[in-house]
């Protein structure tokens, strides 16, 4: 019974989100906007971690963090980044 009374954060903790912010982001706007979604959500631990923004993307498609917030890569580099990841995967 006391399973069933007790919530989610009393029986696992709270949930840990990993984000990969860039500096730029992070130097700018992203502070601020962090800091007030970390006030927003209860039971959620925010984990930030910076780098330039292709190390940020690297990172999440590693498997390293959930989440990036980057400025965008210009397309060329992009699909020069996309179609490198994919040839890896299949060596």
């Amino acid at each position: 019974m006391r399973d069933v009374l007790l919530t989610q954060d009393e029986v696992h903790g709270p949930t840990t989100l990993t984000l990969g912010v860039s500096e730029s982001i992070l130097s700018s706007w992203g502070a601020g906007v962090l800091r007030l979604a970390r006030d927003a959500v209860t039971g959620v631990h925010l984990d930030i971690h910076t780098h330039r923004s292709p190390i940020v993307v690297d990172r999440v498609r590693a498997g390293e963090y959930m989440l990036a917030c980057a400025p965008a890569l210009p397309v060329r580099q992009q699909t020069s980044r996309c179609s490198r990841s994919l040839r890896r995967g299949w060596s």
